[in-house]
C-alpha cells in the first residue's frame, strides 16, 4: 500500500533506481499502444486479442467488467502508453493510465511470449462512506492479508511489514520506484521509526481475477487524525508457497473531500 502521504514522506531520501530502458520496458509500451490504438478504432476483435482470459476491468465506484462484457464508450482515449514498470521477474508490468482514467493503472502479464493484458483500473474512488463487509473465499483470504498488512504500520513492526512484500515487487512513490523486496523494505524502513504511525489504510474493495492467481485491492489512506489523504491501488499474488504478497502498488489522490 502506498498513498499521497508516502510519496511526501519518502522524497528524496527513499532508495530508488531509474525507470530501466530494456527490451521489456519498450515490449510492454509498443503493446499497450497498439492496444489503446485497437479502442481508439472501435476495433473490439483486436481489443479482445490482447486480453488474457481472465482480464478484469474495475471502474472508481468499483464496478466490475470482464473483456467479453467491457464496450467501449465514446469518450477520447489515449493514443499510447504512459510510464512503464516491469516487475524485476518480467512476468508482470505496470502501465499507467487506464481505458477510462489517466491517472489509472493496467496490469500486463507475459504470457508465452507475449503481453496480455489482466487488469485495468481507475486508481482513485469516488466514496468510502460505505463499509462493507469483509468477503469471502479467495478475496476474504486476501482483505485478512490487507488487514494485516496494514497493522504492521500501526504496530510498528518493519520486519513484518516486509514479509508481505514480494520478492520482485515493484512500489510507486512520490520521488521513483523501489524495485524488490529488499529496496521496498528500505525504502519504507524511516515510515516505521518512532512510536506513532504517519498514517493507516485499509480495505474497501477487494477483487479475485478468475485464475485465482492475483488480486486487486483499493481502500482510503487516513492521516493520524482519521482524515482521508489519499487512496491506495495493490495488486497481491499468490506465490508458490501459497501465501498472497503486494507484487505492485501505487498510491492516488483522494477523489472525495476529506471526511
Amino acid at each position: 500500500m502506498s498513498s499521497v502521504l508516502v510519496f511526501a514522506v519518502l522524497g528524496s531520501a527513499a532508495c530508488l533506481m531509474a525507470q530501466p530502458a530494456d527490451d521489456l520496458s519498450r515490449e510492454v509500451r509498443d503493446t499497450a499502444t497498439a492496444f489503446m490504438r485497437a479502442v481508439n478504432r472501435r476495433d473490439m476483435a483486436a481489443f479482445r486479442s490482447y486480453l488474457a482470459p481472465e482480464a478484469m476491468f474495475v471502474s472508481a465506484d468499483a464496478k466490475v467488467w470482464n473483456g467479453r462484457e467491457f464496450v467501449a464508450g465514446d469518450e477520447p482515449r489515449a493514443s499510447m502508453a504512459g510510464q512503464v514498470d516491469v516487475l524485476p521477474s518480467g512476468t508482470l508490468a505496470l502501465v499507467s493510465g487506464s481505458l477510462r482514467d489517466p491517472e489509472g493503472e493496467s496490469v500486463w502479464r507475459r504470457d508465452g511470449g507475449r503481453w496480455t493484458l489482466v487488469l485495468d483500473y481507475e486508481c482513485r474512488a469516488y466514496s468510502f462512506e460505505t463499509k462493507p463487509a469483509p468477503p469471502e473465499g479467495a478475496a476474504g483470504e486476501v482483505w485478512r492479508n490487507e488487514v494485516a498488512f496494514a497493522k504492521t504500520m500501526a504496530d510498528r513492526d518493519h520486519a513484518a511489514f516486509a514479509t508481505y512484500v514480494a520478492e520482485d515487487a515493484v512500489f510507486l512513490t512520490g520521488g521513483g520506484v523501489l524495485r524488490g523486496r529488499e529496496q521496498v523494505a528500505q525504502g519504507w524502513k524511516r515510515l516505521y521509526e518512532g512510536p506513532n504511525a504517519p498514517f493507516s489504510w485499509q480495505p474497501h474493495t477487494v477483487l479475485v481475477l478468475d485464475s485465482g492467481g492475483l488480486a486487486f485491492s483499493r481502500g482510503p489512506v487516513r492521516n493520524p487524525d482519521g482524515k482521508i489523504r489519499g487512496t491506495f491501488a495493490s495488486v497481491w499474488r499468490k506465490d508458490p508457497d501459497g501465501r498472497w504478497r503486494v507484487v505492485l502498488d501505487r498510491g492516488c489522490a483522494a477523489s472525495q473531500k476529506p471526511n
